[in-house]
């Protein structure tokens, strides 16, 4: 799990993290899953429990720590149904 930050501009002109959103990287694969989409949130330093299943990140934007659970579903070869 990791972040990808969208960087912009201050109105001070300082550059600034505006944005950002947790994905999964499988490293066997390449295969990069969104994990967030949220314009109101800026979702940083993600940390995956022992368990592997919970996760925790900080929300840059209200200051606040969320926690959540990770659902990993097979997908069939193909991506099929």
């Amino acid at each position: 799990m990791y972040t990808e930050p969208h960087g912009g501009i201050e109105p001070e002109g300082a550059p600034a993290v505006v944005g950002a959103e947790l994905a999964l990287l499988d490293l066997r694969s390449g295969v990069r899953t969104p994990l967030t989409d949220t314009s109101d949130v800026i979702e940083m330093q993600p940390v995956v429990a022992p368990d592997g299943v919970r996760v925790a990140w900080a929300d840059w934007a209200s200051g606040a720590v969320l926690i959540g659970q990770l659902t990993i579903q097979d997908t069939p070869p193909g991506g099929g149904s």
